[in-house]
């Protein structure tokens, strides 16, 4: 997983967009090296706001994603309807350590997703 980029933002304020890409490479002996999956996540504070989408849009081009959104299924929306999210997550899910620590969570879930 790669932070690509981060929207603007002011300090001490949280940041408005995050864009995401994951990528897994085989591992066997037939394509070593080769792509296995790429994933690009669009993650925004303000899922409804048309210029979060096309700031996050352009950045995902600007930092050569552009293959692997055109190559893919292209951006979907990701249907959140009914979830819930954590505010907070236990340590125990982050490998467990001292005290029981929590932590908020920046982002909840992808606003976009893209795959190969």
């Amino acid at each position: 997983d790669y932070v690509v980029d981060v929207g603007p933002r002011r300090p001490g304020e949280p940041y408005p967009w995050v864009i995401e890409f994951q990528c897994v490479e085989r591992t066997d002996r037939r394509q070593p090296g080769s792509l296995l999956f790429a994933g690009i996540n669009f993650y925004s504070r303000s899922p409804d706001d048309p210029r979060a989408l096309e700031a996050m849009n352009a950045s995902a081009y600007a930092h050569g994603l552009g293959p692997f959104i055109d190559g893919g299924r292209g951006l979907y929306v990701v249907n959140h309807t009914g979830c819930t999210y954590p505010d907070v997550v236990p340590s125990s899910a982050r490998g467990g350590g001292e005290g029981n620590l929590r932590r908020p969570i920046e982002s909840r879930a992808p606003y976009l997703s893209s795959a190969v």
